[in-house]
């Protein structure tokens, strides 16, 4: 067995028409190099010579099939080569080629009996790629080379959308903007729990056409579940309504996405005065009685110390609150707001004697005076009768206090103020 030459193309095992020319001056001068003879054996043997020198091998044909096209990154894709030949069964191996780089590795590209090979390649970066392959041949079959086809891989979708830790908010209040960004992709990814955990990239938040700020997506230390985000800490938001907008940039393997906007509301700084838990804007009661009301404050951007009063324009009645409460931004705080009332009457004074005992006294008188007197005593009895009735004196009757509470329907007013912040709300109270 003689040593063939190597093909000065830099690919080792194809064999050298020049050599065949050498040894078979018939043969048509060809200065090219052949890697249809002999390809992949590396050795010049006795068959090859005589099939090259008068008996042409089988022609050899090869398709590729990739598994889908395009892709999306993070992807696996098959490609199926399948080689046809116009004589005998080929045998042998394909060699791969992904952008002019081999696929090689043990057992790579060995033909079956049905005379395919696949190749899995996984993780082709973003773009389109050449790919063919050649086939060695044999000693009864050719070797040949494929069409080139082109894969494409696109990036992988993402789902992304925005919240707000506040909304509504008040002028000044610190809002925190968030920017989620997920894999939307329905396709298997490669990588080992999932691709969302390896997104990377940045968010831009812009409030209509003002760029607000731009944040980096963070994927570590994240809650289990939580997809990764973006943050931004905003405070000098105006008064009104705002359509805050994110753009994620996208990275090496996830493609970039604008989000649907969020509608921010932002309202003037207020104290939050407001109807406590359980509580009521309106209470009955009874001319004495004690009515009591549970409001809040609080929980609406201002922080301090705020003045409150009340005020209730009604006879024999007296409302109260806190004359002052510590507010703060975040939290509502409770406090009662209290209105006592005066009863209309009052206690019952028992009299010396009642009418019955007189008219008892008088008729015990008439039975046991003379007869020629009862007639001036009857008139004198009737006279005093009349003047004790007329004075009060004998039964108990109850007594009117001018100063109570008349019946009826109130409104009664809780004011709360800090410097130049004001805010009121109305009570009702009705006096039975």
């Amino acid at each position: 067995m003689v040593e063939a030459p190597v093909c000065k193309t830099g690919l080792s095992g194809f064999e050298s028409r020049r050599y065949l020319q050498f040894l078979m001056p018939h043969l048509p001068q060809v200065n090219e190099c052949r890697p249809d003879l002999f390809a992949g054996t590396g050795q010049f043997t006795v068959g090859a010579f005589l099939n090259a020198g008068g008996k042409s091998r089988a022609q050899t044909s090869i398709v590729l099939s990739p598994s889908s096209n395009p892709i999306v990154t993070l992807t696996d894709i098959v490609i199926s080569a399948q080689v046809t030949s116009t004589g005998p069964a080929p045998t042998g191996s394909v060699t791969l080629y992904v952008d002019g780089i081999p696929e090689i590795g043990q057992n790579i590209g060995q033909l079956n009996a049905s005379g395919q090979a696949s190749f899995d390649i996984a993780d082709l970066p973003k773009g389109n790629h050449n790919i063919f392959a050649i086939y060695s041949g044999d000693t009864l079959t050719a070797g040949s080379t494929s069409s080139s086809i082109t894969e494409t891989v696109n990036l992988r979708p993402v789902s992304f959308g925005l919240l707000s830790n506040h909304n509504p908010s008040v002028v000044g209040e610190t809002v925190t903007l968030t920017g989620v960004v997920g894999d939307a992709s329905q396709v298997p990814c490669t990588v080992t729990g999932g691709c969302g955990g390896i997104i990377t990239g940045t968010v831009t938040f812009s409030d209509g056409g003002s760029v607000l700020g731009t944040s980096p997506v963070v994927v570590s230390n994240l809650p289990s579940g939580a997809n990764p985000n973006a943050s931004l800490d905003v405070s000098n938001l105006s008064a009104g309504s705002h359509q805050i907008t994110g753009l994620y940039s996208g990275d090496q393997y996830f493609a970039s996405a604008t989000s649907a906007p969020l509608t921010q509301i932002v309202n003037l700084q207020g104290l939050g005065l407001a109807i406590g838990t359980g509580g009521s804007s309106s209470n009955t009661v009874s001319a004495g009685g004690t009515a009591s009301y549970n409001r809040s404050i609080g929980g609406a951007g201002f922080s301090g110390v705020a003045t409150i009063a009340c005020s209730l324009a009604l006879t024999g009645s007296n409302c109260s609150v806190p004359s002052t409460m510590n507010v703060t931004q975040n939290v509502a705080s409770n406090f009662a707001a209290t209105v006592t009332t005066t009863p209309r009457v009052m206690a019952v004074h028992p009299g010396t004697l009642s009418p019955n005992w007189l008219w008892a006294a008088i008729l015990l008188g008439l039975a046991v005076m003379p007869q020629a007197r009862r007639r001036e005593t009857w008139v004198l009895g009737l006279i005093l009768l009349l003047l004790l009735g007329g004075c009060g004196g004998g039964g108990s009757s109850p007594q009117m206090n001018p100063s109570g509470t008349p019946a009826g329907t109130y409104n009664m007013t809780v004011v709360a103020s800090s410097g130049a912040l004001h805010q009121s709300i109305s009570l009702t109270l009705v006096v039975e």
